[in-house]
């Protein structure tokens, strides 16, 4: 079986679409707040996957791969999380998802929250030469075969 994994958002294209997200969804509470800090969209240097984009692709891809065995899917969504001033991540959760089938997505979604949610720890954000909680919106295509 193969998976490609597409990030369709790099530095430059995650900034700006994290500043248009709606902020309504279910995913992101109204103040966004978790262990009572604030947590931001922006930062002085924005938090980031230890090795970068292509490393946080390549274990998404490993993680992913071990657990889905049989399935030919082609998969949008958008994923949401915060990374704390630790740099572990926290509360996964999918914003949007749209598939082109739907069988068996529930327990996909829950694969997907699984995946991301043991992510070893990224480098925490910096904002005013602290270590910050940030939200991290990311819009992900999968396609499995």
């Amino acid at each position: 079986m193969k998976i490609y994994f597409l990030l369709l958002a790099l530095f430059i294209s995650f900034v700006s679409f994290s500043q248009s997200t709606s902020g309504n969804s279910a995913c992101i509470p109204k103040p966004d707040m978790l262990d009572g800090q604030k947590v931001f969209r922006l930062a002085n240097k924005l938090a980031e996957f230890q090795g970068g984009d292509r490393k946080m692709m390549e274990y998404i891809q490993d993680h992913l791969q071990k657990k889905e065995k049989k399935r030919n899917l082609n998969l949008s969504m958008v994923i949401t999380f915060v990374v704390d001033s630790t740099g572990q991540v926290r509360n996964p959760c999918i914003q949007k998802i749209s598939a082109s089938n739907s069988m068996g997505l529930a327990a996909l979604e829950q694969e997907i929250i699984a995946v991301f949610a043991s992510m070893p720890k990224w480098n925490a954000a910096v904002l005013q030469d602290k270590k910050a909680y940030t939200r991290i919106i990311l819009p992900v295509q999968l396609v499995l075969q």
